[in-house]
């Protein structure tokens, strides 16, 4: 049994390897770079809406800031969530509260909408309406991966 071998040694990536395609190779590329580019731009828009939001609260005379300022420690757990979301979810605009904390909101169609909001100690507050009479709150620890329970609620509320 032959197994091709690409040119820099790699046989995962060679054409005419066993069982895949020049075709297959090629779609599987293509798929990978789009789902790159799709997780690179909402994490760009994320990671400015960040960035802007921390110069903002960190002013202490900005003239229209009243809010308490977001401590850095939120802003990096803030990150890493939206690092975790799936890339189809869209990113939407952070927002802040009096305590000095970060929320994301999600909407979709029947009134269905998710707010999870990020503490400085790492927990994940989440809670919203995802039906007539399914409504969804908790909180789980920030950890490697999204929760289930914020992962189902999102794909429940925006499908």
């Amino acid at each position: 049994m032959k197994i091709a071998v690409a040119p820099h040694g790699n046989p995962s990536s060679a054409s005419g390897a066993i069982g895949v395609g020049d075709h297959a190779l090629n779609v599987s590329r293509q798929v990978a770079g789009a789902r790159t580019k799709l997780a690179d731009k909402g994490l760009s828009k994320a990671e400015v809406d960040l960035a802007d939001l921390a110069w903002v609260t960190g002013q202490t005379s900005f003239a229209t800031w009243t809010g308490a300022p977001v401590p850095l420690r939120v802003l990096y757990h803030a990150r890493e969530f939206v690092r975790q979301l799936p890339v189809s979810a869209p990113i939407p605009t952070p927002t802040t509260s009096d305590q000095g904390l970060l929320s994301f909101a999600w909407s979709g169609a029947h009134a269905r909408h998710l707010v999870v909001t990020i503490s400085e100690d790492g927990m994940l507050v989440y809670g919203g309406r995802l039906g007539p009479r399914r409504r969804i709150s908790g909180a789980e620890p920030l950890t490697g991966e999204l929760p289930a329970p914020i992962r189902q609620a999102l794909n429940d509320v925006i499908g």
